[in-house]
């Protein structure tokens, strides 16, 4: 909506444009992904793959009308909001995760729009395009900076050194999260080993048993009652005198 605004051509409508590249890259990815995935592709394709793939259409003038299908991808996230509470609920090392992707995200994009705003227009400014403040915006919350592109305003600053805080934050929570999902990945192993295991004791102990009542049956048959002779006693074999 914000892009909608814009006159076509100018540094922050540029900017957007190499924001809505990327997202729709993400958008396709998992567009490919939920074809991989999916038991019924047909299906698949013809329900929510339609919408999927609308929602990866990049903000080129004569497919911007498909991007509306975006409203019913959000749609569709907030019918699923209790779903998502659940799997947060159970995994919450990748929860917490990806809300730090997201929100970085949203601050790297809010930051970079502000700061060229700010800076294009202020004199002896060296941020003026979109690629001198995306640049800017890598090796500031990569905490590198190279010094080649750095803000003159006071805003600008200010913007910056959120932005420091946001990558230090990223890396620290993305190695915590990281750890703490190989961690839980060795827990899952360890337990699926450890049922598998007693799984293969209780089929080998039903085993021995079944062989056990096997070998014992024939047994059971021969030392069962006799039937009776024609004098009235037991059949068996003949006594001498």
């Amino acid at each position: 909506m914000f892009r909608s605004l814009l006159v076509d051509g100018s540094e922050l409508a540029t900017l957007l444009d190499h924001f809505d590249l990327a997202f729709c890259a993400i958008f396709f990815s998992d567009f490919i992904r939920q074809i991989v995935r999916a038991k019924d592709r047909r299906r698949y394709l013809s329900t929510w793959g339609i919408f999927d793939l609308a929602s990866s259409v990049p903000a080129i003038d004569p497919l911007r009308i498909f991007r509306l299908a975006r409203l019913i991808r959000v749609l569709r996230a907030l019918r699923s909001i209790r779903i998502l509470i659940n799997v947060a609920r159970r995994n919450r090392s990748s929860a917490v995760f990806v809300a730090a992707i997201t929100t970085t995200m949203a601050l790297f994009v809010g930051v970079c729009v502000a700061v060229l705003h700010l800076e294009m227009d202020a004199p002896g400014s060296n941020i003026t395009d979109a690629e001198d403040v995306l640049w800017w915006a890598v090796v500031t919350s990569s905490t590198v900076g190279y010094g080649d592109h750095y803000p003159v305003t006071e805003g600008g600053r200010l913007l910056g050194a959120v932005l420091m805080f946001v990558g230090i934050g990223l890396f620290a929570t993305a190695s915590g999260s990281l750890g703490g999902m190989l961690i839980q990945s060795n827990r899952d192993q360890n337990a699926e080993r450890l049922v598998d295991g007693e799984i293969r004791a209780l089929r080998e102990s039903v085993a021995r048993i079944e062989g056990l009542l096997e070998s014992r049956q024939p047994r059971e048959e021969d030392s069962g009652p006799r039937e009776p002779g024609p004098s009235g006693g037991t059949s068996g074999p003949p006594t001498g005198l």
